[in-house]
């Protein structure tokens, strides 16, 4: 409520996650007690219905955006589209080639004041993890994802096309 008084525009909703040696992760260890899986799934459901209830629509499992105010980020993402990271930790993707720079803020600058590529982990996908990645990050969006026309538009993905559909009108019912 605090944040929407606030006026924003863009809001995302995550539950709760520890990270290894965080100083949550410690405080957990101490036997800081955390909200259970229903505990969570109540207070997303509360976000949902301030959330909608003040205008912003859910257009990604995470986000809500009022109108004309969606993540262009996130969009391209979740839609397949390229994308380039900048700094540490920053992901990139463009083509079948994806990469996460290394997480050293002082190794990154060293590197780029040299003229030399951040340190990174790099991957080339193929075809077939591309269209299974591009797929179910579509499934992301509330606009979802057609997986015929998908198909179509991916012919790496034509194999595993029956497959898809099982499975989504599996979970369906």
């Amino acid at each position: 409520r605090r944040t929407l008084d606030r006026g924003v525009t863009h809001i995302s909703v995550y539950a709760l996650s520890v990270e290894p040696a965080t100083p949550l992760a410690r405080q957990v260890a101490g036997g800081l007690d955390l909200p259970d899986d229903e505990a969570q799934l109540e207070a997303l459901a509360q976000a949902e219905d301030l959330l909608t209830g003040a205008g912003l629509e859910r257009y990604e499992i995470s986000n809500y955006a009022l109108p004309g105010h969606a993540c262009r980020h996130n969009l391209a993402c979740w839609r397949g589209a390229d994308y380039l990271g900048l700094g540490p930790a920053a992901a990139s993707r463009i083509g079948l080639w994806r990469w996460t720079n290394a997480p050293d803020l002082r190794r990154y600058m060293e590197r780029v004041a040299r003229g030399a590529p951040p340190p990174r982990a790099r991957e080339r996908l193929r075809a077939a993890e591309d269209a299974t990645e591009r797929f179910v990050f579509g499934l992301r969006l509330a606009e979802g994802v057609e997986p015929r026309a998908f198909a179509a538009h991916h012919l790496a993905a034509a194999a595993r096309l029956a497959a898809w559909e099982r499975a989504l009108t599996r979970l369906l019912a």
